[in-house]
């Protein structure tokens, strides 16, 4: 996720009311329990966090589910060429 550039957590907590330290903090934990899942910064959480209409357990899985395919099929994640890949064009035809 690093080539994304990242609001810093700080001014994403001030401009938004959903957003609360305290689940962040509960997913930093969960994180450090599931020993495969890389360091995130609180920004990362909280993108997670924000895809999930700020609800705890689905983010959960959201982050469980995107780092296990991101292990599985790491060609859907890097190296993607859209225009001149005929795999790419055939897979995104088919979905």
């Amino acid at each position: 996720m690093a080539s994304i550039k990242l609001v810093p957590f700080e001014e994403e907590l001030k401009k938004n009311p959903e957003l609360k330290e305290s689940d962040i903090q509960i997913l930093r934990e969960w994180c450090k329990k599931q020993t495969y899942l890389p360091k995130m910064s609180d920004s990362e959480l909280t993108l997670f966090l924000h895809s999930n209409y700020y609800q705890l357990e689905p983010t959960k899985t959201t982050i469980d589910i995107f780092f296990t395919v991101r292990t599985h099929v790491p060609e859907f994640f890097c190296n993607r060429d859209l225009i001149n890949d005929k795999e790419v064009k055939k897979a995104t035809k088919t979905m």
